[in-house]
């Protein structure tokens, strides 16, 4: 536990000077400049008592215009100061959430199928837009107090040591206390995160415009908002338990805390009174028993915060590692990374050791790649039953595959293993001949192209919408219309108010709204703008009528011509073209052939034809 809150710390002097080492450097010199005021105010004020008693022999208004001057200057650095934290805040925040949602990018699928993993990104992005601020206030606000007690406590030795145990003494029950608090809120706040999680996801739902039609069709607003009632009536419970412990703990420290500030401003008079320091020196000391304390109490709170921020923010920093935004997510170019080596491993943000990788396999050839599925296992995490049950199944470069089954019998899944989204438990999924697991996986996606079932409604222009699809090629207004007319979207950008700069969606304003079918129509527009050579279209055409669909195969079968691709559908008129269909059945491929031979044979794929026609007659 000491050992990851010192690193969580480390890490947090590491990010807040990454964002603006300038900044936090001026920061820095201004709160030690502030910090050690007081205790030229008290020297200043000692010298003015004494002068004005005639116990110095130095004019008053000598002391009096440096008193001044220190406070005038005292204004201008907590000035200066709050506007320089202002200025560093937002900076930290966005290096902060740049590295997040970089680390999260690069992320393997299969992490988010996992629910430990869901729990750690929840804590790791909780409070993101505030605590890393803290982070660096707090930070600064130690070397500050350095300063500031570093000053005050040669004014105080100076004078009389004694004084400086007795402070340390009254000071050390409060952070004993308030250590004891942080502990208890750091794993108050770990037990909760599924129970926060919960009450998150009633919030959201209640919130989202996506189902707000079927919230309300459903009279479910009021059992949601009890739902997320009952899980803050939980927190608040636990939260108020702890609350009162601390309370009870900083009741008891105020009398051991008090014991020893009682003996100190004692000590202070007894001395005085036996006229072994001046009227000056007595003020002076004081003063410095108060604002020592007072120091000392402030070093120590931004001491315990910045441990605490860094406890609250160990899973972010397991998270993102060490890497910088700028480093994230830059590869060192295709086909460049060869010999062997190891490369490090971790499991849920932990790393555990490092494994030895063969040399990476020459980038794929130009044109249309062929693949094969070999003897092919998957299992998804946390699941018992194996997704795919040794598949084998070759698609011929240029050639297009069928994949037809009922829902859940791992037709997608083979999509996402093509995909190198998730890596086969047993067996190897080749391309061109080579395991995608010796290619390197972002070469071998941009040269694919998908549709997803559950396609995206990004909220931004119709433009960039379909560039999207191949970010890294220069969008020309004639690139991105040649492909809304292939993807049968053309005419819909014609009603469009502001055409291609129209922005989708009613998230943001002047967004427009579009149906199920024109956002399909989009999201096919963006395949065909990336123009891969190997194309996966799972049930691409569900949400178009039986029109629409025929024209976007049609323009399909001109635009993808001699190109290797993978179709999924329940209809059959859409894969009864395709070059080869396999029928999918509880992880297995059943049946395999072309439509006219599967249909001769008699089985189940001639089955499912036949009563699908018949529901057409």
């Amino acid at each position: 536990m000491i050992g990851s809150t010192f690193t969580s710390v480390v890490n947090a002097f590491r990010l807040t000077w990454s964002a603006a080492p300038g900044r936090v450097l001026s920061s820095g010199l201004l709160t030690a400049v502030g910090s050690a005021l007081p205790a030229l105010t008290l020297w200043f004020t000692r010298d003015l008592v004494d002068a004005i008693t005639g116990h110095s022999g130095a004019p008053a208004v000598v002391p009096a215009a440096a008193l001044a001057l220190a406070l005038a200057a005292g204004f201008a650095v907590n000035g200066l100061s709050a506007a320089l934290r202002e200025s560093l805040g937002v900076r930290v925040v966005v290096e902060a959430e740049q590295r997040f949602i970089r680390a999260v990018g690069a992320a393997p699928l299969t992490r988010f199928e996992e629910s430990a993993w869901h729990d750690r990104l929840a804590r790791a992005k909780d409070d993101l837009d505030w605590r890393p601020v803290q982070i660096a206030e707090s930070g600064i606000q130690v070397v500050g107090g350095l300063a500031g007690l570093a000053s005050v406590f040669a004014l105080v030795v100076g004078t009389d040591s004694l004084l400086v145990l007795l402070i340390c003494l009254a000071v050390l029950p409060l952070v004993v206390a308030r250590r004891l608090t942080s502990a208890r809120l750091i794993s108050n706040w770990r037990e909760t995160t599924g129970l926060s999680r919960r009450g998150e996801y009633f919030r959201d739902a209640l919130t989202s415009r996506d189902l707000a039609a079927e919230v309300r069709a459903y009279d479910l607003a009021g059992r949601f908002a009890d739902e997320h009632r009952a899980v803050g009536v939980e927190l608040v419970r636990r939260t108020d338990r702890i609350a009162r412990g601390a309370a009870l703990r900083i009741l008891l420290t105020v009398p051991l805390a008090a014991v020893p500030l009682v003996l100190g401003f004692v000590l202070i008079a007894d001395r005085g009174a036996a006229g072994r320091i001046t009227p000056g020196e007595i003020a002076v000391l004081a003063g410095a028993v108060t604002a020592l304390t007072l120091e000392l109490s402030t070093f120590v709170d931004s001491l315990l915060e910045l441990v605490e921020h860094g406890m609250f923010m160990e899973d972010y920093f397991a998270l993102v590692g060490r890497a910088r935004p700028a480093d994230a997510g830059k590869g060192k170019g295709k086909g460049t990374v060869a010999g062997k080596g190891k490369v490090a491993v971790a499991v849920a943000g932990k790393a555990v050791g490092k494994v030895a990788v063969g040399p990476r396999a020459p980038g794929l050839a130009p044109g249309p790649p062929a693949v094969r599925f070999e003897d092919v296992w998957f299992t998804y995490p946390g699941s018992r039953r194996p997704a795919l049950r040794g598949v084998d199944l070759t698609v011929p470069a240029g050639r297009v595959l069928g994949l037809v089954g009922d829902n859940g019998a791992g037709k997608s899944t083979l999509v996402k293993l093509l995909l190198g989204l998730y890596t086969p438990t047993r067996g190897r999924v080749l391309v061109n001949g080579v395991d995608l697991r010796e290619l390197d996986p972002a070469e071998v996606r941009a040269r694919m192209g998908v549709v997803f079932q559950q396609y995206p409604r990004y909220a931004l222009t119709v433009r960039e919408a379909v560039a999207v699809g191949r970010c890294h090629r220069p969008a020309t207004d004639d690139a991105i219309l040649a492909a809304l007319r292939a993807g049968q979207a053309h005419e819909l950008v014609e009603r469009l108010p502001d055409g291609l700069d129209t922005v989708l969606g009613k998230e943001f304003q002047g967004g427009v709204d579009l149906s199920g079918g024109q956002w399909q129509r989009l999201t096919l527009a963006r395949l065909m703008y990336r123009e891969p050579d190997l194309w996966i279209l799972d049930e691409p055409t569900a949400a178009l009528d039986p029109l629409a669909e025929a024209a976007v195969f049609a323009e399909w079968r001109r635009k993808l011509a001699g190109r290797t691709g993978v179709l999924i559908s329940h209809r059959f008129s859409n894969t009864r073209t395709a070059d080869l269909i396999a029928v999918v059945e509880e992880g297995r491929v059943v049946e395999l052939g072309t439509h006219d031979e599967l249909v001769a044979a008699g089985d189940r794929y001639a089955r499912f034809f036949r009563t699908q026609a018949e529901e057409y007659r």
